[in-house]
């Protein structure tokens, strides 16, 4: 069982690197070590819960945000502390890899727009078979295909991601880390998703009964969140199934 700290308790100064693929020269995977029991852990953690200023771009199964550089949000302070971590000990990470200049540049992931003045950060959705879910407060859960998240996803949402650091790419002259979205939570806890449907004026019984069937499949198709209790009735938390 594994219970996912926030992001601003991760000890970057505890990140490793290996090597899974020895034929593969270009990626290496990061991993934590944990003090308590000296386990290989998934660099892994959860931010607070932000208010997108801006709408979403999503593109190839990765998503761009986008935020004012003024306002506070604890996904792109993470962000700059990934950032921050590996100008300073990247090198070190790489360790000897092969093929690699010794003039070698990290590729931050938070990138300016100065005449804007905006920050951008994109990040990995977890995508299978096109498909991603999406938990809500309310403890549904929706399966939708990624090519409609911006329905769900825009300007103004409040929303809190499980951020997993599973990939460190170089090439010969640069390197950088790769961000997923292990899941995805949305506030809608003042939304009712049993409001009436009207049509013309007039409310269409067929209508609703087929929206509120679809919102019981999404129910009973729903999967155990790895976002903290707090908000939620006590539940065990699943056992974490990492592909990297």
């Amino acid at each position: 069982m594994a219970v996912i700290k926030l992001c601003s308790v991760l000890d970057f100064s505890a990140m490793q690197t290996k090597k899974l693929d020895k034929l593969n020269n270009t990626m290496l995977y990061p991993y934590l070590v944990n003090s308590d029991n000296n386990k290989h852990e998934p660099f892994m953690g959860q931010t607070d819960y932000i208010t997108l200023n801006d709408n979403i771009y999503c593109k190839d199964k990765f998503i761009t945000i986008r935020k004012h550089i003024d306002a506070q949000n604890d996904l792109f302070d993470f962000i700059q502390k990934c950032d921050k971590f590996m100008l300073s000990n990247g090198n070190k990470l790489l360790g000897d890899c092969r093929n690699i200049s010794e003039h070698i540049e990290y590729n931050p992931l938070i990138t300016f727009n100065k005449t804007h003045d905006m920050q951008f950060i994109k990040m990995k959705l977890n995508v299978l078979f096109s498909k991603i879910n999406i938990f809500f407060k309310n403890e549904t859960c929706a399966t939708i295909n990624v090519a409609d998240i911006n329905k769900y996803i825009h300007k103004n949402t409040k929303l809190r991601f499980i951020l997993y650091i599973n990939k460190l790419w170089y090439s010969t002259y640069s390197f950088g880390l790769i961000v997923k979205v292990q899941q995805i939570e949305i506030d809608n806890s003042h939304i009712n998703l049993f409001s009436n449907i009207r049509i013309n004026g007039y409310i269409s019984k067929k209508k609703i009964e087929s929206e509120n069937e679809q919102i019981i499949n999404i129910v009973s198709n729903g999967e155990l969140s790895l976002f903290d209790t707090s908000d939620y009735i006590p539940f065990s938390y699943p056992k974490l199934d990492i592909h990297i």
